[in-house]
Parts: C-alpha cells; sequence; structure tokens
C-alpha cells in the first residue's frame, strides 16, 4: 500500500472538491485519510502531529530550506513559519524538541544550543570522533605503561 503524505493528500481532497465529486465520497477520502495518519477530524490539529509532519516535509526536501544539521531554534522558527501557512497552531518550543526526541532525531548539545541533525551525518561523524579518540586513549595508555616498564 502507498502511503501519501499529508500534504499529498490535502491536495487530492482539494482536487476532488474541484471536480464536483459529491460531498459523501470527499467524507470517505477523509476519513479514511485521517485513520491512515491519526488525525482527528473532530477538532485543531494535535499539535505533536505537526511536528511530524513537518519534519516529514522538511527531510523530503518540500521545503525551500536545505535538508542539513542546524540550531535547533532556527528549525523551531521554521516549523512555526510553516504552521502559519499551514493554519496550524504549532507546538511550544519545549513540546516540538520533545517531540523531535520522540521521533528519534539526532541532536548535539553545544554551547551555542542544540543542533539538529536530520539525517544522521554529524551523528556518523560524532561517532567516528568519539570512536577516534577512544583509540588514541588506547594507545597514549599503552605508551605510558611502556615508559614505566623501562
Amino acid at each position: 500500500m502507498n502511503r501519501r503524505s499529508p500534504s499529498e493528500i490535502r491536495e487530492m481532497l482539494t482536487l476532488l472538491r474541484e471536480f464536483n465529486i459529491p460531498e459523501e465520497t470527499l467524507k470517505t477520502a477523509a476519513i479514511n485519510a485521517a485513520r491512515e495518519f491519526g488525525i482527528s477530524l473532530d477538532g485543531p490539529r494535535v499539535k505533536h502531529e505537526t511536528v511530524s509532519e513537518f519534519f516529514e516535509e522538511w527531510k523530503a526536501g518540500n521545503m525551500p530550506l536545505p535538508v542539513c544539521p542546524c540550531h535547533a531554534r532556527d528549525l523551531y522558527q521554521a516549523y512555526q513559519l510553516w504552521c502559519v501557512s499551514n493554519k496550524y497552531d504549532s507546538a511550544s518550543e519545549t513540546g516540538f524538541g520533545r517531540d523531535l526526541n520522540i521521533l528519534g532525531i539526532y541532536k548535539i548539545k553545544t554551547r551555542d544550543g542544540s543542533i539538529i541533525d536530520p539525517v544522521g551525518e554529524v551523528g556518523r561523524a560524532f561517532d567516528s570522533l568519539v570512536e577516534a579518540f577512544t583509540k588514541a586513549l588506547e594507545r597514549y595508555r599503552k605508551s605510558l605503561q611502556k615508559t614505566a616498564t623501562r
């Protein structure tokens, strides 16, 4: 089964309305789409759903922003702009960060704030740096042991 992104589903429903598709058919399509994405049709979008949808749209390259590591605050500002343009209520900055954690998004804390890594580039580089340090530490330890045994 091909899963459609929420934005694709919205576009399809808009197109269906333009072609005078019976309202009952539209309702059925909307209900099926909502079930597929766990979206409630009874009220406003749940804020954590907007974080997930925003991240998917960004990572898929559907926004005028590069998909690369960035400051968490900058990404939150992009999310807020995206919410306004889609007429969604945005999550708080704390809720946004928590939802990114739930999504398993790699975050690195720095002196200047957190860096969000959408594709794991920084994570892989970070892991390799940690591994390199561990190996260097082992070599250093061995060199000191050799010096001490002389």
